[in-house]
């Protein structure tokens, strides 16, 4: 083994699954996904449920996995299918290692609509292109925003941060709505902020009840201090320089409550695994300098301001931790949990 991929080995956790897509079989479904395993574990040692059942999966090639994760050894990076034996409009497939506590498999789940085409109100693709990358489609709009939805929710709930009509929820970055329309059947009181004007006009337009706001490209915001229990960003680190970033951590620490939560996903370590492991000189110049905003996103130069403003930003975990804990308490880190490859970081302000 090189020392690239001893040291990209050394990046992975120790398990990871993603969904990559079902078909119609017979009366059912089949599922089919890849996993990646850390050397602490073996296909033996892993277990799938349905809608919290458990199910028998199997192995199967992947070619997914050999394309992004080619520096794994093959014993430990593979393709896996099930079935889901009925038809129901709305599924969750969880694979995980197996004895992971209930209250935790939701980190691991993927929610599956049986025809997300149908679903109203639907935004159109353009919308969706802005916020998931060309070419994607009311399959990523819906299934793979309920499925982060009920991973930031179940990892909120394990700090008593969600499950009353009472909270006061902020989605920083909700772009179309792919998570606030979620947030809303639980019946709290959700804020979607975002520097997508038509996005917003959209959210605004057809999801009720909630309340949508175009903010600018730096804060602050209009928002009064200590106004949120929680804050959700799914996929907004990810887009900002050091500077913006600073300030808008500043931002978000100023408006959530003393005691409120924070949910905010990044590119860390693991991210370029999934975006840049074939390119060295990328993921070492990244590890040594702990930040990089140097490659430039395009998705939303039509609808800004600044074209320059918008990028693909990476950091260490080191430094993510470092940045976070200048305006929070850092509660927990975990890998890989939201947006296929990036991190989340679980903070909240202190009283």
């Amino acid at each position: 083994m090189s020392d690239y991929t001893t040291l990209l080995n050394s990046l992975l956790p120790n398990f990871f699954w993603f969904r990559d897509g079902h078909f119609q079989s017979g009366d059912g479904f089949r599922v089919r996904g890849t996993v990646v395993l850390g050397p602490k574990l073996s296909p033996g040692e892993i277990e799938a449920f349905v809608n919290g059942e458990r199910v028998p999966w199997r192995q199967l090639e992947s070619a997914y996995a050999e394309d992004k994760f080619w520096f794994v050894p093959e014993s430990r990076r593979f393709g896996v299918e099930l079935t889901v034996p009925a038809r129901p409009d709305l599924f969750n497939v969880t694979i995980c290692p197996t004895g992971t506590p209930e209250a935790e498999r939701d980190r691991f789940t993927f929610a599956q609509y049986a025809s997300w085409d149908s679903i109203d109100p639907t935004p159109p693709v353009a919308n969706i292109e802005r916020v998931s990358g060309k070419g994607a489609t009311a399959y990523n709009y819906h299934n793979n925003g309920r499925s982060d939805y009920l991973r930031f929710v179940s990892i909120a709930a394990q700090y008593s941060a969600v499950g009353s009509e009472h909270k006061r929820i902020l989605d920083w970055g909700c772009g179309c709505g792919r998570l606030s329309r979620h947030y809303q059947e639980s019946g709290a009181d959700i804020t979607g902020i975002d520097i997508d004007p038509y996005n917003v006009a959209w959210c605004s337009e057809n999801l009720h009840p909630g309340r949508f706001e175009t903010v600018d490209l730096m804060p602050p915001t209009s928002l009064p201090e200590d106004t949120f229990d929680v804050v959700f960003a799914n996929s907004v680190l990810s887009h900002l320089t050091a500077e913006a970033m600073d300030a808008w951590l500043h931002e978000i620490s100023r408006i959530l409550r003393p005691g409120g939560l924070a949910l905010l996903s990044y590119h860390g370590d693991f991210s370029l695994l999934g975006f840049a492991s074939r390119t060295e000189s990328f993921v070492r110049q990244v590890l040594h300098d702990g930040f990089n905003s140097q490659l430039k996103a395009n998705e939303v130069n039509d609808v800004i301001s600044d074209p320059e403003y918008y990028r693909h930003t990476f950091m260490t975990d080191e430094h993510a931790m470092s940045l976070f804990r200048s305006h929070f308490a850092v509660r927990e880190q975990i890998t890989g949990v939201v947006s296929r490859f990036q991190n989340l970081a679980v903070l909240s302000r202190e009283t």
